[in-house]
C-alpha cells in the first residue's frame, strides 16, 4: 500500500525507512525496523499532514505535542532529535518491540519497531530477564502510565445505527437441479458443453454480510475493545459482536480500506470517530522491564549473591521490597551483608551497624558488601555495575596526560575507595578505620571482544567482566579472596 508520509529513524549514520505499514494493530508477524538501544537517533515524519504516536516520546523531545491518543509530533521537514550523546538524557526506548501510529485523514497506519540490547546477545538478555522474574519478581519492572481512549455517547449512536442497518451485498452460487432456473454466462457455458445432462446447474442469490466494510468495523472493534479500561463501552462492543449478522462475518483478507469509509453516510462517520474523533482520555497504569542498564545491575547484584551461596555461605536473611534488596549470608566467624542501590549517609552520626559508613559525595554504589567477624566490623567492598565497554569505564591513557580531563566515571570509582569512611569506631579495628574498603570493582558485560585480566589497579580499583550464560568463575575467586582477608582480620 503506497502511504501519503516518509517515516525514517537515522541511528547514527545510518537511516532506516519505515516501508512496512499496516491498516492492522495485530503486527506479531509483521516485519520491524531494527534499532540498537543507546545509539544517537533522530525522527524524521514528513509527507501529508499527519500525527504519529508513540510511547517513547517524551517531554524532552522538543516538538512533541499530547492529545487524547497519547504523546504525538506532526510532519515537518526538519528531524525529531529522541536521543543524542552528552546530553545528560536517557535512551527513551528499552529493549523490546514498539508500535508506531501514524494517523492521517484517510486512515491510521501501524509500523513495528524491534530494540536490540546493546552490549548482550538476545539470549543473554532473555536469560537475564528470565532470572529477575524468578528471583526478585516486580523489582526488574517499572509502573508507567499509559494513555487509553473512550468514546463518547455519539460513538455509540453511531455503532448503533451500523448495527441495525449493516451494508449487504449479493452472493451469487449455483446449485444442481433437474428443473429450470436462472441461468447466467457461466450457467449457458456449462449447458453448451454438456447438453444432454439431466441435471444442470442453476444460478442462485442470497444477502450477505460478509463484505469488506463489515470485515474491517469487526476487526477494528476486536481490537479496539481490548484496550478499553471503560466498562460501558466494553459492553457496548461485545453486545455488536455477538449480533447474528456480525458472526457470520469473516477477517479482512487484505489491508485495503474501501472508498465507503471516507464518505458521509453512517460507516464514514463511525471510522472517523473511531480513528480520531469525539474521544476521552483516561490513564492507565501498566509494568514494564526497567531500562537495561538498570536489570543489568540488579542481575549483577543477584549473580554475586548466587556466586557468595555457592562458595559455602549460607543466606540467613533475605530482604525484598519496593525500598530495600538485601541479603544476609554466614559461615563459620564471617557474616556477610550485602545491600543493593542503599544511599549512604553523609552524616557521620548516622553511621550504624547496618550502614557503617559515610561520605559526602558519590554516595549511592550499585552494590555493598559489608563483612563482619564476630561483631567486629572487617570492612566493605563497593562494586558498580556499568553495562558498557570497559574503556568507557576506564581509560589508561589519562594517568600519562595531566591535560586531559578526567571522565567521570573513574573519578567515581576512586572517590569510592578514597571518601568513605566508617564512624562506628567501637567495634571497629585501626587498620579497618584507616581504610574500610577492601577493594572498588566495576564490572561490566562482554559482547565480541576478548576478555582482559582482572589485575587490581594503582587506585585499588578492578575492573571484571560478568555477562548472562557465561561463566563467573573469576568472581567468584576475587570475592572469596576478599571474604577470607576479612575473616583472617
Amino acid at each position: 500500500m503506497a502511504m501519503p508520509f516518509n517515516v525514517i529513524f537515522t541511528e547514527g549514520e545510518r537511516s532506516k525507512d519505515v516501508t512496512a505499514c499496516f491498516v492492522t494493530e495485530n503486527l506479531q508477524n509483521a516485519p520491524a525496523i531494527q534499532l540498537i538501544e543507546n545509539m544517537p537517533l533522530q525522527l524524521t515524519f514528513s509527507g501529508d499532514q499527519g500525527k504519529l504516536y508513540a510511547d517513547f516520546l517524551t517531554e524532552r523531545v522538543k516538538g512533541v505535542m499530547q492529545d487524547a491518543g497519547g504523546p504525538y509530533v506532526v510532519s515537518r521537514s526538519a528531524p525529531y532529535v529522541l536521543y543524542a550523546y552528552g546530553h545528560s538524557q536517557q535512551y527513551p526506548l528499552i529493549a523490546g518491540d514498539y508500535i508506531v501510529v501514524i494517523v492521517t485523514v484517510e486512515a491510521t497506519y501501524y509500523a513495528k519497531l524491534h530494540v536490540a540490547p546493546k552490549r548482550m546477545s538476545v539470549q543473554q538478555f532473555e536469560a537475564m530477564r528470565e532470572t529477575l522474574i524468578n528471583r526478585v519478581g516486580e523489582l526488574a519492572l517499572i509502573r508507567t502510565t499509559k494513555i487509553a481512549t473512550t468514546p463518547t455517547n455519539e460513538w455509540l449512536t453511531l455503532l448503533y445505527e451500523v448495527a441495525q442497518h449493516p451494508l449487504t451485498a449479493v452472493e451469487k452460487g449455483y446449485v444442481t437441479s433437474s428443473r429450470g432456473g436462472r441461468k447466467d454466462g457461466k450457467v449457458k457455458r456449462l449447458q453448451r458443453q454438456k447438453p444432454y445432462r439431466s441435471t444442470q446447474l442453476i444460478q442462485t442469490t442470497r444477502i450477505t454480510y460478509d463484505t469488506p466494510e463489515n470485515r474491517l468495523v469487526k476487526h477494528w472493534l476486536q481490537q479496539y475493545t481490548i484496550q478499553q479500561p471503560n466498562e460501558k463501552v466494553t459492553q457496548a462492543i461485545y453486545h455488536f459482536l455477538r449480533l447474528p449478522w456480525v458472526q457470520q462475518v469473516n477477517a479482512p483478507s487484505d489491508a485495503f480500506i474501501p472508498r465507503t469509509f471516507f464518505s458521509a453516510g453512517r460507516y464514514g462517520a463511525l471510522y472517523a470517530a473511531l480513528v480520531q474523533q469525539t474521544r476521552i482520555k483516561t490513564h492507565t497504569a501498566q509494568l514494564q522491564f526497567r531500562r537495561t542498564d538498570e536489570l543489568y545491575e540488579l542481575w549483577g547484584f543477584i549473580t554475586l549473591a548466587s556466586l557468595t551461596a555457592s562458595l559455602g555461605y549460607t543466606m540467613i536473611e533475605e530482604v525484598k521490597t519496593k525500598e530495600a534488596l538485601t541479603y544476609t549470608f554466614k559461615k563459620d566467624k564471617l557474616t556477610i551483608y550485602m545491600v543493593y542501590d542503599e544511599v549512604i549517609t553523609r552524616d557521620p552520626a548516622k553511621s550504624t551497624t547496618k550502614t557503617p559508613l559515610y561520605t559526602l559525595q558519590n554516595n549511592r554504589p550499585d552494590c555493598r558488601i559489608d563483612l563482619w567477624r564476630e561483631g567486629r566490623y572487617g570492612g566493605s567492598l563497593v562494586i558498580d555495575f556499568k553495562y558498557r565497554h570497559r574503556d568507557a569505564i576506564w581509560q589508561e591513557e589519562i594517568l600519562a596526560d595531566v591535560t586531559k580531563a578526567v571522565p567521570s566515571t573513574m573519578l567515581q570509582l576512586e572517590a569510592y575507595g578514597r571518601n568513605f569512611r566508617t564512624a562506628i569506631q567501637e567495634v571497629t579495628d585501626a587498620h579497618i578505620a584507616l581504610q574500610p574498603i577492601h577493594e572498588v570493582w566495576a564490572l561490566y558485560p562482554l559482547t565480541w571482544e576478548k576478555p582482559e585480566d582482572n589485575e587490581k589497579n594503582a587506585f585499588n580499583i578492578r575492573l571484571m567482566h560478568l555477562s548472562p550464560n557465561t561463566s563467573a568463575a573469576h568472581i567468584a575467586e576475587q570475592l572469596e579472596a576478599i571474604y577470607q582477608r576479612a575473616t583472617l582480620g
